[in-house]
């Protein structure tokens, strides 16, 4: 039970720390390198990173950690939505794959954190309106029909 506890703890302590780290409020060392990044080249891993920023293009940045160099792909957004700049300092999450660094989250200090996880509107597109009709038509509700499958579930629970 005490360990238990503790690992709760433990977990809670990395989970913030991990929050403030990428929201600027505690200086710290990402962890993953570029150099790792490139070495392991994993398209399935999460890393996070941090360096400079060294040249800027339109929807995409180089990015140099002292390891080594990697382009950020921020797309749909762009570089001037971001007011990213050159010699910015700039925390990263995100996946790395076909040469590309692809975050999740990004960090510009002083509480700066822009996401970059599609909203549900995006996720979930919007029903055609035939669609919408015919669930609508074939899942009618009416008053007594909802009555009547309470009642149905009620007597189901006395028995």
């Amino acid at each position: 039970m005490v360990q238990s506890g503790h690992k709760n703890l433990c977990l809670r302590a990395l989970i913030l720390t991990v929050f403030f780290a990428i929201a600027g409020a505690i200086p710290c060392f990402a962890g993953d390198t570029i150099a790792l990044i490139r070495s392991q080249n994993d398209p399935n891993h999460d890393y996070t990173i941090e360096g400079e920023v060294v040249t800027i293009w339109e929807d995409s940045f180089l990015l140099d950690d002292q390891t080594g160099q990697i382009v950020v792909d921020v797309k749909p957004r762009t570089i001037q939505e971001l007011n990213l700049a050159g010699r910015d300092y700039v925390l990263l999450s995100g996946r790395y794959s076909k040469g590309v660094f692809k975050p999740v989250a990004l960090s510009q200090g002083a509480g700066k954190v822009t996401s970059f996880l599609k909203s549900y509107d995006e996720m979930m597109p919007p029903l055609s309106d035939d669609v919408v009709r015919k669930n609508t038509l074939q899942h009618r509700f009416t008053p007594s029909s909802v009555q009547s499958s309470i009642d149905a579930r009620v007597q189901g629970e006395k028995k």
